[in-house]
C-alpha cells in the first residue's frame, strides 16, 4: 500500500467516518489520479478543476455524484495533503436538484391505511367469506382479489365535525325525517292567508312570525318535496330495496341470529288520522253521531259554456 492511501485512511479512521464512507473516498481518488495517470501529489487547481468538467460534461454523471468526488477530493487536500491554498475557491460545491417531498392525496392515505388493516384482520383470521367468495380464503386469491383495489381511484371526503357525529345526525335527521315545515310553528290560517313562526338567526335568532298568502305558502312548500324518482335515504348493499328481505335473512342466517319477526299489517289511514288528531273520518261530520258510508262517487257536472254570438 502506497504511503499517501495510508495517511488517507488513517486519517479517515482517526475522524470515524463510516466504512461506507472511506470506500467512496478511496475510490473517487484513484479514479482523479488514473485519469491523469500520476499520484495526486503532484497534481494541483487546475486538474481538479478539469477532472470536474470532465464528470459532468463526459460522465454526465448525477449531481449526487458529482459531490461526493468533490467531498473526497477536498479531503484529500484539506485533511491529507494539508494544502496552504484555500480549496472552497478552486473546488466548487455542485448543487443538487431540490426535490418536492411527495405528499400522498387524503384518497391514497386512506386507500393504504384501508387495505393495511384488511390485510391484517386477514392474517390474523378475523375475515370470513361465504358462498361466491369463499376461494377468498386461499392467501393468493386474497391477494390477487386486493390487488385490483390498489389501481382504482378511491373518492374520499373525510371532515371531522365541529360538534361531534351525534349532532351531524341529529342535523340530517331534521331534513331526512321532516317535511318543509313542522305543525308547532303554524300559528293561524286565517282566509286566505298562513300565519307560521320563524328563527330571524340576523336577530340573534329571535323567533317572529311572518303571514303569507295561500298560493306563496304553497309554493314555498312544495320547494321542499321531492321530485318523484328522488329519495333523502337510498340504501346500498344489503339494505337496497330491491333485495332487502332476502339478503337481511341471509345476514341472520349467516351470523346465527334469530328470523325477523313478522311486521304487523299496516293501519287504515282513517284509524291512523283519529290516533293523531283525535277526529274520526268514519262519524257524519254534521250529527257526529252516524257512521259514514261511501255509496258511490257523483261527478261533478260539467256546464256548458255560453256560444258567443258571431
Amino acid at each position: 500500500m502506497k504511503p499517501l492511501r495510508r495517511h488517507m485512511i488513517d486519517e479517515m479512521q482517526i475522524r470515524n467516518l463510516t466504512p461506507n464512507t472511506q470506500r467512496a473516498y478511496l475510490e473517487q481518488v484513484s479514479r482523479f489520479a488514473r485519469h491523469f495517470g500520476k499520484s495526486p501529489e503532484l497534481l494541483g487547481p487546475a486538474e481538479i478543476r478539469m477532472y470536474l468538467l470532465h464528470l459532468v460534461n463526459d460522465k454526465h454523471l448525477a449531481a449526487s455524484s458529482v459531490i461526493v468526488a468533490v467531498a473526497a477530493l477536498r479531503f484529500l487536500y484539506t485533511v491529507t495533503l494539508k494544502r496552504p491554498w484555500q480549496i472552497e475557491d478552486v473546488i466548487p460545491a455542485g448543487k443538487q436538484a431540490k426535490k418536492l417531498p411527495v405528499v400522498m392525496s387524503r384518497e391514497e392515505v386512506f386507500r393504504g391505511l384501508f387495505l393495511h388493516c384488511l390485510e391484517k384482520a386477514f392474517a390474523t383470521g378475523k375475515l370470513c367469506f361465504f358462498s361466491e367468495h369463499l376461494g377468498l380464503h386461499e392467501p393468493a386469491a386474497f391477494r390477487r382479489y386486493l390487488a385490483r383495489t390498489r389501481d382504482t381511484d378511491w373518492v374520499v371526503y373525510a371532515k371531522r365535525p365541529f360538534a361531534g357525529p351525534a349532532q351531524v345526525l341529529d342535523y340530517v335527521g331534521r331534513y331526512t325525517h321532516r317535511v318543509a315545515i313542522s305543525n308547532n310553528r303554524l300559528v293561524s290560517i286565517d282566509g286566505n292567508r298562513v300565519c307560521f313562526r320563524w328563527k330571524d338567526y340576523r336577530d340573534g335568532s329571535r323567533q317572529k312570525i311572518v303571514s303569507l298568502p295561500g298560493d306563496e305558502f304553497i309554493r314555498r312548500f312544495l320547494i321542499h318535496v321531492l321530485p318523484d324518482g328522488f329519495r333523502r335515504i337510498r340504501y346500498f348493499g344489503f339494505l337496497g330495496n330491491n333485495h332487502r328481505a332476502r339478503k337481511l335473512a341471509l345476514c341472520r342466517e349467516l351470523l346465527r341470529m334469530a328470523p325477523a319477526v313478522a311486521s304487523k299489517p299496516p293501519v287504515d289511514y282513517r284509524d291512523r288520522y283519529e290516533a293523531l288528531t283525535g277526529t274520526s273520518l268514519h262519524q257524519c261530520p254534521h250529527c257526529l253521531t252516524g257512521t259514514m258510508v261511501v255509496i258511490g262517487c257523483i261527478e261533478r257536472p260539467r256546464v256548458c259554456q255560453p256560444v258567443p254570438d258571431t
